[in-house]
């Protein structure tokens, strides 16, 4: 079954059709038979690398390499892909995961399928969500309360630094949650050094230990040897976040040792194939897997659901930055499930 057309188009803010620029780019591949896949590209305009742009641009690259191409192989289908990228470094992350998820997409629907099967069969059929509380919340008690009220699981907590008024703010979603839920401090390589990423910490279990507690990525994304001395030190545990872009970054970080928990996300790391090689290596080394990413609409949902199925683990799933309404991220039917009418 070959691909014979790729085509694209934006999203806006509320995760409908645009007709120029928007959140995301959403991606259909059509083969021969009639058959189309979805897939779907977040865009940041704040970025060089993500913005509309030159996603855009990627897009094409990657689509005039699948257009013609045998869809069923994936393997050589992210050869093809290989052959777009400079220096065995992907050129768009993004790009390349949204042209790949439309073709997975595409032979779940040939096979009669959902997704995960194709990915290799699901562990679980049901997903806890995760809800995230931004730097700049003012009642992220408040915020947190309602979120675990609304059925999540587990919490982001985004920080900006590692001051004092950091380490109440986080006390006051502690305070307010418990020891039930996951408490993810979020520092989005904030803190710097290790001296700053500890004294936090020691803040915070001085009154008393909190054992649902975990520190994501305190340090430059590069800075596996601080991760790993951190990790060494602090009582809780140390998740990476940015530092996982490729099968070969996360292959050091087990081979350091620097992490307890990692956030997979499909679009920095290349696509569905690249996220299962590192879920595969995780699971090797007992490193918990939460899945994550900003996805605009119900494909990135989707895929992000049928991935987190195949995770070996029960860690919740971060759908995006609000995701609070009730939603089935698997869809209905074979591939991703989710039926869109293009025009």
């Amino acid at each position: 079954m070959q691909i014979e057309h790729l085509e694209l188009a934006a999203i806006d803010a509320s995760g409908a059709m645009a007709s120029s620029t928007g959140l995301g780019i959403l991606v259909r591949v059509r083969a021969q038979s009639g058959l189309t896949g979805l897939g779907e590209a977040p865009t940041d305009e704040t970025s060089v690398l993500g913005s509309q742009t030159t996603v855009s641009d990627w897009l094409n690259r990657y689509g005039a390499e699948v257009v013609g191409a045998e869809c069923g192989n994936i393997n050589r289908l992210n050869q093809l892909l290989d052959g777009v990228d400079a220096g065995g470094k992907s050129g768009c992350p993004a790009a390349r995961a949204a042209v790949e998820m439309a073709v997975y997409d595409l032979i779940g629907k040939a096979r009669d399928c959902p997704l995960h099967v194709v990915l290799g069969g699901g562990y679980r059929d049901t997903l806890e969500r995760v809800g995230q509380i931004g730097s700049d919340d003012e009642d992220v008690g408040g915020s947190a309360s309602a979120m675990i009220e609304a059925g999540f699981a587990a919490i982001r907590l985004k920080i900006k630094d590692g001051s004092a008024q950091t380490v109440k703010r986080i006390q006051s979603v502690l305070d307010a949650v418990g020891h039930r839920p996951l408490v993810d401090i979020v520092a989005e390589q904030s803190l710097g050094n290790e001296a700053r990423a500890s004294m936090l910490v020691e803040n915070l279990l001085t009154r008393q230990f909190w054992p649902n507690l975990g520190l994501v990525q305190p340090l430059h994304q590069l800075d596996l040897e601080g991760h790993r001395r951190l990790r060494e030190k602090l009582p809780i545990p140390i998740v990476l976040e940015e530092s996982i872009t490729s099968p070969a970054a996360m292959s050091q970080v087990v081979r350091t040792g620097v992490a307890d928990r990692i956030v997979l996300d499909i679009w920095r790391v290349g696509g569905l194939l690249n996220a299962r090689r590192i879920a595969n290596m995780c699971e090797s080394a007992a490193i918990g897997v939460m899945v994550s990413g900003t996805c605009r609409s119900a494909v990135g949902r989707a895929a992000m659901g049928h991935l987190a199925v195949t995770v070996h683990g029960s860690c919740p799933v971060h759908f995006g930055s609000d995701q609070t309404e009730a939603m089935d991220p698997l869809g209905q039917g074979s591939g991703l499930g989710v039926d869109l009418k293009w025009d």
